[in-house]
């Protein structure tokens, strides 16, 4: 499957640098067909990633006139998985045709013999970190978070985490690394993902047991914080308490962060049994 980047020549790509009085006079009802460029980026097996709850898959930095896409890769025989590497298509030209670098992989499953697509990714996530004072693109990282198969929560149990210096494409060398195995913890699929100028990512779960059908009144936080040394985000996960014992929740958690450092907002959906 070809993805297609749309870009709206006639707006920009970020609204952000409109005034109030600017946004008040546009009209966002109608586009001509001349305001629209289809732009064929990276290739996917599937679209399924992009299904469901909202997701963080596309992600812009002016700072930088870089734009990228997470996805996932398409099969091919001999790499010992399906469906489920990682990829991520980037432009350092603010998404102009021709300046895309398409399917650059950041994560390979480690492999069991004895289960099938063992760490298999599903529903990816990935957005641009770049350093607060950085206009370099050359300084800037991709990084990426993602479910995983481990079988321990039906198909589902654990996450991976990584990054690439954002143009290191040919070839390019990521990190790997994954959460750790908690009793407690139901790992689903995130639904919400955000990183932040000042090295903080934050990714949204609930804590489900899939195969009992049981909501563990909780919600699931990873923080993740950059290691300058390491040059990669380092997590920790925590449990946030939601809804009484008796509630039932289908969630979908966006947040936006405020302007202000180590504050986000997260706007909890639910609809109630």
């Amino acid at each position: 499957m070809k993805y297609y980047l749309i870009l709206l020549l006639s707006l920009l790509l970020f609204l952000p640098g409109f005034s109030q009085d600017q946004l008040n006079q546009m009209n966002y009802g109608y586009f001509d067909k001349n305001d629209l460029s289809f732009i064929p980026i990276g290739e996917a097996a599937n679209a399924y990633s992009y299904a469901g709850n909202p997701k963080t898959s596309l992600w812009a930095d002016d700072k930088i006139n870089s734009v990228s896409f997470v996805h996932r890769m398409v099969f091919e025989y001999n790499t010992g998985d399906a469906t489920g590497r990682i990829a991520y298509d980037v432009s350092l030209q603010m998404g102009a045709s021709g300046s895309w670098t398409s399917n650059t992989q950041v994560y390979d499953p480690v492999i069991n013999p004895n289960a099938w697509q063992h760490r298999s990714s599903r529903y990816p996530q990935g957005a641009i970190y770049n350093p607060f004072g950085n206009e370099d693109p050359e300084n800037a990282y991709f990084t990426y978070f993602s479910p995983v198969f481990t079988y321990d929560n039906d198909f589902y149990g654990d996450y991976a985490f990584g990054i690439n210096q954002l143009s290191e494409t040919n070839p390019p060398n990521p990190s790997r690394n994954y959460t750790d195995d908690i009793d407690s913890i139901y790992r689903c699929v995130p639904s919400a993902f955000t990183i932040t100028q000042d090295g903080f990512s934050w990714a949204a779960d609930k804590n489900f047991d899939i195969i009992n059908q049981e909501y563990q009144e909780s919600l699931i936080l990873n923080k993740g914080t950059f290691n300058d040394s390491l040059e990669d985000f380092e997590y920790e996960e925590y449990l946030l308490p939601f809804l009484s014992e008796n509630d039932t929740i289908t969630a979908s958690k966006n947040r936006f962060r405020s302007q202000r450092p180590n504050r986000i907002y997260l706007c909890p959906c639910s609809t109630w049994g």
